[in-house]
């Protein structure tokens, strides 16, 4: 009887710990804050975006006119942020052997703009950090060893106007970032203000003889080259915009760190009407 009572309590006590064990577990779970996906195209869903054939996002509404409008507004008046991943961010590097000089990176950059006109002694000052806006429409930024980061125009980027040239040009390296990487823009007159607060407003507040300053810095262990353009001055206020090239893999994190900074969401459709104004 004695050794039935000693299991019957040592039953009671295995029941009781194991409720007191699913207790704990409830508890530590309502402790713990929930866990968010961080999805960017997850997140952009959820603000209501509408996007083109091609996937990206063109408004954050269905209503075209006074979505478009009320976009309009916060590029004029806010600070926005935009996923631009619809244009190209390419890493040209010219690199020529003991046998062959390397190409004309002078003319290559020039045609890419346009007609902008450029000097070799140009392209040769511009120190790692620094770029320039070439012709009012390519930006272009220096890196270490020569190579350079530079934006395409979505029209460059589907007829393959960078890849061409490269190969007319007799540029030896030339890699499209598009397949690993986002391009987030933020831009508008309050841009400083907000970005300030997450500690990414480094190149802006480079003075004006730094033209597209950038700096490429870690976010959970991912790079992000985050890049200073005049593409917007005199359209979305007055200071300059910073396009953010990002590792896919955090780039939802960064679009929730902006947005969380006080950055209103944008579509290409808003910033386009704008750019023609």
């Amino acid at each position: 009887k004695k050794k039935k009572k000693k299991r019957e309590r040592n039953a009671t006590a295995r029941a009781i710990d194991k409720e007191e064990e699913e207790k704990m577990k409830d508890l530590v779970a309502s402790l713990e804050p929930p866990k968010v996906d961080l999805d960017l195209d997850a997140m952009q869903e959820e603000l209501g975006a509408t996007r083109d054939q091609d996937g990206f996002v063109v408004r954050y509404t269905d209503d075209d006119a006074n979505g478009r409008e009320e976009e309009t507004k916060i590029l004029r008046n806010e600070c926005a942020i935009l996923d631009r991943s619809a244009w190209g961010v390419f890493r040209i590097a010219n690199k020529g052997t003991e046998e062959e000089e390397g190409g004309d990176v002078v003319t290559f950059l020039e045609k890419l703009s346009n007609g902008g006109k450029l000097t070799a002694e140009e392209i040769g000052s511009m120190q790692p950090g620094t770029g320039k806006r070439v012709n009012g429409c390519l930006d272009v930024y220096a890196q270490e060893s020569g190579a350079f980061l530079v934006i395409a125009s979505r029209e460059d980027v589907k007829e393959k106007k960078v890849e061409t040239l490269a190969e007319e040009c007799k540029i030896s390296e030339v890699m499209n970032l598009a397949s690993r990487c986002v391009l987030l823009t933020v831009c508008g007159p309050k841009t400083l203000e907000v970005l300030k607060t997450t500690g990414l407003a480094a190149v802006l507040e480079a003075g004006k003889e730094y033209e597209n300053a950038h700096a490429v810095f870690g976010f959970e262990n991912r790079p992000v080259v985050c890049c200073k353009t005049n593409e917007f001055v005199g359209k979305c206020g007055d200071g300059s915009a910073v396009n953010f090239l990002v590792d896919e893999g955090v780039a939802g994190q960064v679009w929730a760190a902006i947005i969380k900074a006080g950055a209103l969401p944008v579509g290409s459709e808003a910033l386009d009407a704008l750019m023609c104004t």
